[in-house]
C-alpha cells in the first residue's frame, strides 16, 4: 500500500507541474506499481489454544488473549484505557486508539504516538467480554497495581491497560517481535 501510495504522489506532483507548464510530461505514469502484499495467515482453533497456551506467565499473555476474542486492533489495545473497561458490565468501550507516527525532530526515539478516536464511527463500539478476560482484566490491574508502586516517581500515569514496564504505550515493534517469538515457540 505504502508503494502504491507514494506513486499516486509522485504522479500527482507530476501533474501539478504540467498544470503548472513546469513540466511537459509525467515520467511516472506509464509506471506499473507491481507490488503484492504478504498473505495473511489464519491461525486454526488448535493453533490458537497452543499459541495461548505457551504465553502462561509472558509479559504480553493477556494483550494477545484480549486480541484473539475480541478482535481489537494493534492500535485499540496499545490505547485501551482503564477508564474503557466496565468490568461490572464486562465490557469494554473501544473508542481510542494509538497512532505511532515517525518524527524526525527526535532523533532519540525517532517517532512518537498520539492518542485519537478510532477511524470510523462503525469502529467506535461495545465489545462484550467473558468471565475469564474479566478475571485477566482484574489480575492485569493487580500486575500495574504493583509495578506502580515499583517504579514510583518514574511511571507515566497515562491510565493504560497494556502499558510498558514505565506507564507509557508500548512499542509495535517490541509487540511484533515478541509475537514472532511466541509464534515460534507455539510451533
Amino acid at each position: 500500500r505504502t508503494i502504491d501510495d507514494m506513486h499516486s504522489m509522485i504522479c500527482s506532483f507530476y501533474q501539478y507541474l504540467i498544470d503548472m507548464q513546469l513540466a511537459s510530461r509525467n515520467p511516472a505514469a506509464p509506471v506499473k506499481v507491481k507490488y503484492k502484499s504478504p498473505r495473511m495467515q489464519i491461525l486454526e482453533q488448535a493453533e490458537v489454544r497452543r499459541f495461548l497456551a505457551s504465553l502462561q506467565g509472558e509479559w504480553l499473555e493477556f494483550f494477545f488473549y484480549l486480541a484473539i476474542h475480541t478482535g481489537m486492533r494493534e492500535g485499540e489495545l496499545f490505547g485501551l484505557r482503564w477508564s474503557d473497561v466496565k468490568l461490572p458490565q464486562a465490557a469494554i468501550s473501544v473508542q481510542t486508539q494509538i497512532q505511532w507516527l515517525y518524527d524526525p525532530d527526535r532523533p532519540e526515539t525517532r517517532s512518537r504516538y498520539v492518542f485519537q478516536s478510532v477511524k470510523t464511527d462503525g469502529s467506535d463500539r461495545r465489545v462484550a467480554i467473558g468471565p475469564a478476560a474479566v478475571d485477566r482484566l482484574l489480575a492485569q490491574q493487580r500486575r500495574l497495581t504493583v509495578q506502580r508502586l515499583v517504579m514510583g516517581d518514574k511511571w507515566d500515569e497515562l491510565d493504560l491497560v497494556f502499558p510498558n514496564n514505565l506507564g507509557r504505550p508500548l512499542e509495535p515493534s517490541n509487540v511484533s517481535r515478541s509475537l514472532h517469538r511466541f509464534l515460534k515457540r507455539a510451533g
